[in-house]
């Protein structure tokens, strides 16, 4: 499997994420994985698992989660500090 990982910064992803998508798919990735918004994000866009797994430094921290099987991403999704339970 091949992801494009980046914290973001450098691709503008605050203003923008073209330069972020363009870059991933000149990869040939089938995800990206970015931060530097703090903004929890996943999506599946014209072929490409975008996520951004938001913010653990603060109190209401989140995570990002890739479901994988067979080497090939079935899902992603977010969750915040006590949604736990949504785990299971």
């Amino acid at each position: 499997m091949r992801l494009y990982m980046t914290h973001g910064h450098k691709h503008r992803v605050k203003s923008m994420m073209g330069l972020l998508t363009s870059a991933a798919r000149v990869a040939r990735v089938q995800a990206v994985l970015y931060g530097h918004t703090h903004i929890p994000d996943c999506r599946y866009e014209d072929g490409l698992w975008i996520l951004n797994p938001g913010s653990s430094g603060s109190w209401a921290g989140s995570a990002g989660i890739v479901v994988v099987d067979g080497g090939k991403i079935l899902r992603c999704f977010n969750f915040r500090y006590g949604d736990e339970e949504e785990l299971k």
